[in-house]
């Protein structure tokens, strides 16, 4: 067994306990009639047998999560800190447990879910776990006043998903390739927690280099044509801000935006939020 499979063995059975023959999470939610409660995704996952799991369910985050969340190699990732949170604290998606699939399966499961899926599941967490009143700092762009501003999580807005998993797009100049072929029809499909992972440290170094990279991980050419990093990197500005205007324009999940009001200059402002302010 390796340190990995002997590590999922200890959280499995510090996380339940054995009452009257029957198997119960510690933390986890359940209503009035003793039932886990199942909340609604707006994508979800489509299995390899072509089987939508668009529910999940949730246990609360304990101590154990806490410290998985606070080793140097997870701390300083934001993607990290949410696939390792929602790798411990998610009981099912639809169907699939992480029993049932195991652990490398079940972590790569919750890795193919997309952002805007994973940050429905996470502010959910953090209610369930610490309550839906919220706190957060921004700077009054108008006087560079710091503000500390009261919310509750349930008045976020949740946009929904347009029922498009792949966003067709053909691009105003399109690549030219060696031969004089220009490609400009392909489809982008949504960033998933994975992308995240990967991208968070280069997005704090390169802007310009994580765009692209995550142009090359969620864009495909109909012609069949591979992308490269090279091939989105000499991409005009055109084309890739189109790309990046056309995946916001279909962005669904929390809206991270909330309205704030300068207490000393009385500027009102749009505050953004990021997932790691819901901890």
């Amino acid at each position: 067994m390796t340190d990995i499979e002997k590590q999922f063995e200890s959280d499995v059975k510090d996380s339940i306990e054995l009452t009257d023959n029957k198997v119960i999470n510690l933390g986890e939610v359940v209503d009035e009639e003793g039932v886990t409660p199942e909340y609604p995704l707006e994508m979800g996952i489509v299995d390899e047998n072509g089987t939508l799991h668009n529910t999940y369910t949730l246990r609360e985050i304990n101590g154990k999560d806490e410290e998985a969340i606070s080793k140097n190699d997870v701390k300083n990732n934001i993607g990290k800190v949410l696939n390792t949170l929602l790798s411990r604290c998610c009981l099912s998606i639809g169907t699939l447990t992480k029993k049932d699939l195991g652990l490398f399966k079940w972590n790569n499961l919750i890795k193919s879910l997309s952002v805007g899926d994973q940050d429905i599941m996470f502010l959910k967490l953090r209610k369930i776990s610490l309550g839906s009143e919220m706190e957060t700092t921004h700077e009054c762009p108008s006087c560079g006043a710091t503000l500390t501003t009261l919310y509750d999580t349930d008045e976020l807005e949740i946009v929904p998903f347009n029922g498009k998993r792949e966003i067709p797009f053909e691009l105003p100049r399109g690549y030219k390739d060696a031969k004089g072929e220009v490609h400009k029809l392909g489809v982008i499909r949504y960033a998933n927690g994975l992308d995240r992972e990967i991208l968070a440290p280069l997005l704090a170094k390169n802007v310009g280099k994580a765009r692209t990279s995550l142009l090359k991980r969620t864009c495909t050419f109909n012609s069949g044509i591979p992308i490269t990093e090279d091939i989105m990197s000499s991409l005009s500005l055109k084309d890739r801000d189109y790309l990046q205007k056309l995946s916001q324009d279909n962005l669904f999940g929390v809206n991270m935006e909330i309205e704030v009001s300068c207490t000393d200059c009385g500027e009102d402002f749009k505050g953004k939020l990021n997932p790691v302010n819901f901890l």
